[in-house]
């Protein structure tokens, strides 16, 4: 390929609205498109003009009275943050998941389980303009810290070797966010193929993987009709019993 060839490659790339690199084919949820995103880049791009999806560009006025609230609930948010992720921790029904999807009880399993479901609450919280995607950071940032702490308890206490797990955990982790923000925001087929990939370890019966599949939609669609004030100062969060999701399946 010569350099003019490339050069207008790159001129035509920086020519395409992002949104449409990212649009998927079916929405299952009645929400925006957008507000399940968990990347930052996505949501950035997405919402920089008044006209993406309806989206209105706030005024200058309105920016800095943000930014003003924002300053003093700064604290408080953090707080908030880690007491979310306590809900996740400390609420979830491990036990329940690792027994109706056949998963071996180890570490990896936890952090699998814990993954969705932080995924599940990050999603959530990048619906709100005003404190989602710092919420969300806060979010995060307790998982690892947490993921650390347990590491350092179940493997050694090398730090190098600590680093490196934890290193490729993350890496990991960044890639189900792609799949599973793919999957929600597409039909139950590409929902499946990411849950049946990364949680499911490709080791699953297909009432297994309708299980989950169901699960992950309702749990999303119950974290999007809570408030920001519910889920996060009021932390009324109370996970679908995975057994009852089994029970309801057809025979």
């Amino acid at each position: 390929m010569n350099q003019h060839s490339l050069k207008f490659i790159v001129k035509m790339s920086r020519s395409v609205h992002l949104r449409n690199l990212y649009r998927p084919t079916v929405l299952a949820l009645p929400i925006h498109k957008t507000e399940l995103s968990t990347s930052c880049i996505n949501n950035k791009n997405f919402l920089t003009g008044s006209d993406s999806y309806g989206y209105k560009k706030p005024s200058i006025v309105e920016n800095i009275t943000d930014k003003v609230k924002f300053y003093f609930r700064k604290h408080k948010l953090l707080a908030a943050g880690y007491c979310l992720y306590e809900r996740v921790a400390d609420d979830v029904d491990y036990t329940s998941f690792i027994k109706e999807f056949n998963m071996p009880d180890t570490f990896n399993s936890w952090f699998l389980i814990t993954e969705l479901h932080v995924w599940m609450i990050i999603a959530r919280l990048m619906a709100d303009p005003s404190y989602g995607r710092y919420l969300r950071n806060v979010v995060v940032e307790a998982l690892w810290k947490d993921v650390i702490t347990r590491c350092k308890k179940l493997e050694s206490e090398h730090t190098a070797i600590v680093k490196t797990q934890v290193m490729q955990m993350s890496e990991e982790f960044q890639a189900a966010l792609v799949t599973y923000d793919e999957g929600i925001l597409s039909d139950d087929t590409v929902l499946a193929s990411a849950v049946w990939r990364r949680i499911l370890s490709r080791e699953c019966d297909v009432r297994q993987l309708e299980a989950m599949i169901k699960y992950v939609r309702q749990t999303v669609f119950y974290l999007h009709k809570l408030t920001i004030e519910d889920l996060v100062f009021k932390r009324n969060v109370k996970w679908i019993p995975i057994n009852e999701v089994f029970k309801s399946l057809p025979p």
